[in-house]
């Protein structure tokens, strides 16, 4: 009785769909095929991502980048007004680079001691051997609001603190250092999925051994990097929690965030236009750092 209703459904073309116990006539449609389910690869083993990434990271001529370092206390053993008690942003990078040319905005609170607004950043540009500064920047001369050229001799001042791909120098772990590192979950990250790779203790000093040197006492390290399908590196934080060198009462912790973007991509560094000449700008010395 069941087959002779589902038959009359089909191919009874007087029948109305009430004798189907359906209700209102339809049009049929076709059937739909379900998209198929993405399938992670899975993640390589940490020696042979981290070999591969490194390798490649040496390739890297142009990009886009942030480079955020934050925390409390002494960050980089730098006592910075209002930081040290409340935390924030130590110092902020953002912008494109290309070969030696780059065009970035430095900001943070080492730089409010500069530009005197800590909600104000500094803008620099280096374009083929010729360093320029974005005004108005009191300390430096740079009166008005407008681009200004340094002189020869201060390019040295406009480069970045930070270079984000340091980061890439040879990385010597044992086998038994490489075990230690734990394999994480994917994300997108500049449309490209990515992989967690975190080290601890003696495998964290080996990869950020510079970093943890400000530090009197390191009471707990870890580091990660974001290595991507492409194999190319495109985040990496750094979270440390300590004292501080000179005075062992005071804690310290430090965040480093890097971010990579449009790696070999179309980044391009241009010279600002009628930008005036400045004097002999007067600054001081700038706390670096090497992820």
């Amino acid at each position: 009785m069941l087959k002779n209703r589902l038959l009359a459904c089909f191919v009874g073309a007087t029948l109305t769909l009430a004798a189907c116990g359906g209700g209102a006539a339809t049009t049929p449609t076709s059937p739909t095929t379900a998209p198929a389910a993405v399938v992670q690869a899975p993640a390589k083993p940490a020696k042979e991502a981290f070999e591969t990434a490194f390798a490649k990271g040496k390739d890297i001529k142009s990009y886009s980048a942030k480079i955020e370092m934050s925390g409390s206390g002494p960050v980089m053993g730098t006592d910075v007004p209002g930081m040290s008690e409340t935390g924030g942003t130590f110092m902020s990078i953002a912008g494109d680079f290309d070969g030696k040319n780059n065009n970035f905005t430095f900001s943070g609170a080492v730089v409010s001691m500069l530009s005197g607004d800590p909600s104000k950043g500094i803008q620099f540009a280096t374009v083929d051997g010729k360093s320029y500064v974005r005004g108005p920047v009191p300390i430096m001369g740079a009166a008005e609001d407008k681009w200004y050229v340094l002189p020869e001799g201060a390019g040295a001042q406009s480069q970045p603190p930070i270079e984000a791909t340091s980061m890439f120098n040879d990385l010597k772990l044992t086998d038994a250092e490489y075990a230690q590192i734990k394999v994480g979950s994917s994300e997108q990250i500049d449309g490209v999925s990515c992989t967690a790779y975190t080290g601890t203790g003696t495998t964290f000093e080996k990869m950020f051994g510079g970093l943890g040197s400000s530090f009197g006492k390191v009471n707990s390290a870890e580091g990660s990097f974001w290595i991507c399908s492409d194999d190319y590196v495109r985040k990496v934080q750094i979270k440390i929690d300590g004292t501080a060198k000179d005075k062992p009462d005071q804690n310290v912790a430090l965040n480093m965030l890097v971010e990579l973007s449009n790696i070999n991509g179309s980044v391009k560094v241009e010279a600002p236009t009628d930008a005036a000449e400045l004097g002999m700008p007067v600054m001081p010395n700038m706390p670096t750092a090497k992820p």
